[in-house]
């Protein structure tokens, strides 16, 4: 009997703690139908990142948190910067494709306090920042993905909307702003500490409406989250 007392004690220590830890299960589901101007690729990125924005929507806490934000660029913000360090195990337990019509459902795992903190954070700090940092479409460029691939490296896809010109000359570029991809990294705090813009690079003399491309990011050690975000075009 005490043996089976102290068993007893060590899935308490153990095993609870461990689901505490892992937080709660949050489910996304989103379907698209892409036209003919657009590839298949685009539309499975842009599923992905729908089915994952649909997944913390929906989530009570974050309903119960964000009740009061009106503003649709911040929702945006709060939303990147919890899919991009605050979701764990992020999986597709669902995908089918068929015709145009692609359709995903991703699980991940949140935990609540967490998110709180987050979103009273975010809300606090962006709202002076939104029209000063720049937007996810600005009318030349649109964010279709934000990927972390690794520890080291995060991947940016974006789509042309407008011709943006010659991308060879290094003085041209640096006089036109939607030539670059910026983000920034947050801590553990939730502070600031690093950024960078970097341009988009293509081998064709320039960008073309619908042509779709990446660039990358390398991410510091001490990075918790971030933020990626067009400059605005005068």
């Amino acid at each position: 009997m005490k043996n089976l007392f102290n068993l007893f004690l060590l899935f308490c220590f153990t095993i609870v703690p461990l689901k505490l830890l892992a937080g709660e299960t949050i489910i996304g589901h989103y379907c698209y139908t892409y036209g003919d101007n657009e590839s298949l690729i685009e539309a499975r990125e842009l599923v992905r990142t729908l089915a994952i924005r649909n997944a913390i929507e929906s989530y009570r806490v974050f309903i119960q948190s964000t009740t009061n934000v009106k503003n649709f660029k911040l929702t945006s913000d709060i939303i990147q910067t919890i899919s991009s360090g605050y979701l764990k195990n992020v999986k597709v337990i669902e995908h089918s494709e068929k015709g145009r019509t692609i359709c995903e459902t991703i699980q991940a795992s949140i935990e609540p306090k967490a998110l709180k903190n987050i979103i009273k954070r975010e809300i606090k700090r962006r709202t002076k920042k939104i029209e000063e940092m720049g937007i996810d479409n600005n009318g030349y460029l649109k964010i279709l993905n934000i990927k972390k691939l690794n520890n080291s490296k995060i991947r940016v896809t974006v789509k042309v909307l407008k011709r943006t010109g010659s991308l060879w000359y290094s003085s041209e570029r640096n006089e036109k702003p939607y030539f670059r991809i910026c983000i920034e990294f947050y801590d553990s705090e939730g502070n600031p500490f690093e950024g960078d813009c970097s341009f988009i690079h293509t081998s064709s003399v320039e960008m073309i409406p619908g042509q779709i491309t990446a660039v990358y990011f390398s991410i510091p050690s001490e990075t918790v989250s971030y933020r990626v975000w067009l400059p605005k075009v005068k």
